[in-house]
């Protein structure tokens, strides 16, 4: 599609806004976290995301894909956290977010020459069905990964350790952290 910058910018940024509504109404409604669930939740999204993306044709269907990409990765940020606190020990945190980051880059890295490779001079099913098969094993890695881990440390939930906010206090917060 031939979009103008301005366009551009508005759909992109539709991922960072939704993505920050959401942990916002997230934080506020949900008292614990549980990363299995939120996979589940997360790789559903990604199973919805290709069928958006297919069928967006218009700006406010890229507007709902970007939206369904902000929610998908503010999932991945929050399970990844819980994943990390329940099932490892407090002075391995850090190394399991490396590990994880790692992985995390490797992607951003693979994935653009991937795409290169079965996109040629038209956007056909070809990438779609490239993406659905790296969904698949990204399933399959789930629930391997989720067997693999059950039973180590604990599954205890992780004490946030900050008091409840308002929307105004929140805001103020960020104020803060702004100057």
């Amino acid at each position: 599609h031939d979009f103008s910058a301005t366009a551009m910018g508005i759909i992109v940024g539709t991922s960072s806004i939704t993505g920050a509504t959401f942990d916002i109404l997230l934080s506020r409604f949900l008292k614990n976290t549980y990363y299995r669930r939120i996979y589940m939740i997360m790789l559903t999204l990604c199973c919805l995301f290709p069928l958006i993306l297919w069928q967006a044709n218009t700006v406010w269907m890229f507007l709902v894909a970007m939206g369904v990409w902000g929610i998908y990765f503010d999932l991945y940020n929050w399970g990844t956290f819980d994943f990390v606190s329940r099932t490892t020990n407090k002075t391995e945190h850090a190394s399991g977010f490396g590990i994880i980051e790692i992985f995390h880059a490797l992607g951003y890295f693979l994935a653009p020459i991937l795409a290169g490779l079965v996109i040629s001079e038209v956007i056909d099913a070809k990438p779609f069905i490239l993406l659905w098969i790296l969904i698949a094993i990204c399933i399959a890695c789930f629930f391997v990964l989720t067997r693999i881990r059950k039973g180590h440390k604990t599954d205890e939930p992780v004490q946030l350790g900050y008091k409840r906010r308002s929307l105004l206090g929140e805001l103020k917060a960020w104020k803060k952290i702004g100057r």
